[in-house]
């Protein structure tokens, strides 16, 4: 057997070791990371303080009304499992609005140059780490933007999480509904308050819909005109799940309970994959946020962590899983056994 698949091996080996050790080094976040310098963009990163190769990166993009640093918790955990966690603002959110912001851009809403920004950061990350397999992850938008990317620029990613995806919206009908007809109709850029149609469908917990309206990252405020472009541009992240890899692993993770999006049409948004390493798990006690503003349950970290130990493999300067496959070939002491 070559060094070189030994190598790989013992890689396997210290990736699934580390997810399952308990998290105890400290780490370490930067609210501007370097990279995020380097590109002008607001990316924020939880490394481990100790100055070591990362394992894995792990790239989160936050759900429509708030900032990266909702992964807090997520990002501290993975972090102390030797996982650098980068998380980007989504153009109108976070950092873009801060007084100090000088990103070179307005303020406002820009859902197309969002994923445009994703990309660059995706781009220059697996620049800079060519052999450390990249992770996208994302909850409820957040999530579609990672599909999106996911599907479009699959060098770019070796695996994805997606949490409360937006396949199919979920429609509670609100006499509140009605002025917001009329105040569309006659004002579609003004913005509007929407902590009214948050507050009942974010989450079952409502001590953690307090916690996240209460965060002065959070938009409480949206134009019906961008209500409406993002809603278009959710629709459009799933168009393109036919060029999706067959190799390509995706977690798809969401609650029964979800008032946002329609859990049990997931498996339709799932058939339509052209990928054959798709998962999806349903938890049945639980609502939209399952990963956002909180420290997941242990539930969800053992689902993040089982997916990552078995679908993830670490990446070589060519196909780590052909590489294996002809050097396992060329020896004739072993059997090879592939899905």
């Amino acid at each position: 057997m070559s060094s070189r698949l030994l190598k790989s091996a013992f890689s396997i080996v210290a990736l699934v070791a580390g997810l399952g050790a308990p998290a105890h080094a400290d780490c370490l976040f930067e609210e501007r990371a370097p990279i995020g310098e380097e590109l002008n963009l607001p990316v924020h990163r939880w490394v481990k303080e100790t100055d070591s190769k990362p394992q894995g990166i792990i790239v989160a993009v936050p759900g429509l009304v708030f900032s990266g640093k909702a992964y807090e918790e997520l990002g501290k955990h993975f972090a102390e499992k030797n996982f650098h966690v980068y998380t980007i603002d989504l153009r109108g959110l976070g950092e873009w609005l801060k007084p100090n912001a000088n990103f070179g851009a307005d303020k406002r809403f820009h859902f197309t140059q969002s994923k445009d920004d994703l990309s660059k950061l995706l781009s220059t990350l697996r620049e800079k780490y060519p052999d450390v397999p990249i992770f996208g992850l994302g909850e409820s938008m957040g999530a579609n933007y990672c599909l999106w990317e996911a599907s479009t620029c699959p060098d770019l990613l070796d695996g994805a999480m997606l949490f409360s995806i937006s396949y199919k919206v979920a429609v509670h009908p609100r006499p509140l509904w009605v002025k917001t007809f009329f105040q569309g109709l006659a004002h579609p850029k003004t913005p509007m308050n929407i902590v009214p149609y948050l507050e009942p469908t974010l989450s079952e917990d409502k001590q953690l819909v307090k916690k996240c309206l209460a965060h002065e990252d959070t938009c409480k405020e949206m134009s019906v005109e961008d209500l409406i472009k993002a809603a278009v541009t959710n629709r459009r992240t799933v168009q393109y799940l036919h060029q999706l890899p067959e190799s390509m692993p995706i977690l798809i993770v969401a609650g029964k309970k979800d008032k946002i999006q329609k859990t049990n049409q997931l498996h339709k948004m799932v058939s339509r994959m052209a990928t054959k390493k798709a998962e999806l798990v349903v938890l049945k006690n639980r609502g939209h946020l399952l990963v956002e503003h909180q420290k997941p349950s242990d539930e969800v970290f053992e689902v993040m962590n089982n997916w990552l130990a078995t679908s993830v493999r670490p990446r070589t300067t060519v196909n780590p899983i052909a590489e294996v496959s002809s050097n396992l070939e060329n020896d004739e002491s072993q059997s090879l056994h592939q899905d």
